[in-house]
Order: C-alpha cells, then structure tokens, then sequence
C-alpha cells in the first residue's frame, strides 16, 4: 500500500469479517482497537487507480461508476517504464 498512499505511508485498517461486529463495539478499549491493526497479507489486496473525480468537490454523487472503474493516467505510466 506504500506506493498508493506515498509519502504518508499510511495503510487503511482492513477486518477480517468475522470481526465487524467486534469492531463496531463502542467499548473497545485502545488496546483492542490496537490488536485489531494489524497488517493484512499483501498477496490478498489488489489496487488500482480511479478518477479524480472522487475528490471533485462539484459532484454530489461519488457512488458511480465512472468514477470507481479502474482509470489509467498517461502520465503514470511513464513512472511504471
């Protein structure tokens, strides 16, 4: 997930679904909340980019698809060559 959040390095919390309903309990405590970030195996995720539209402030509507679809940019390929 590095190279999609860059700089920041951040990697989203994925749950397992046998545990939603744990972490959806108000009273985790830190500790609980800290066992369940832990990192998810990389060969079960797959990324890809989506529109710039998803951060357009003048659309309302951010569930479509034109803006989920995976997008290829001309100028990030020529980071992948």
């Amino acid at each position: 997930m590095e190279k999609v959040h860059n700089s920041k390095k951040r990697m989203p919390v994925i749950i397992p679904q046998e545990f939603e309903k744990d972490w959806l309990n108000p009273n985790l405590t830190r500790e609980d909340v800290i066992a369940f970030c832990q990192p998810f195996d990389t060969n079960l995720m797959d990324a890809y980019t989506i529109s710039r539209m998803i951060t357009d402030r003048k659309i309302e509507d951010k569930n479509r698809p034109d803006i989920y679809r995976r997008f290829e940019y001309p100028e990030l390929a020529l980071l992948d060559a």
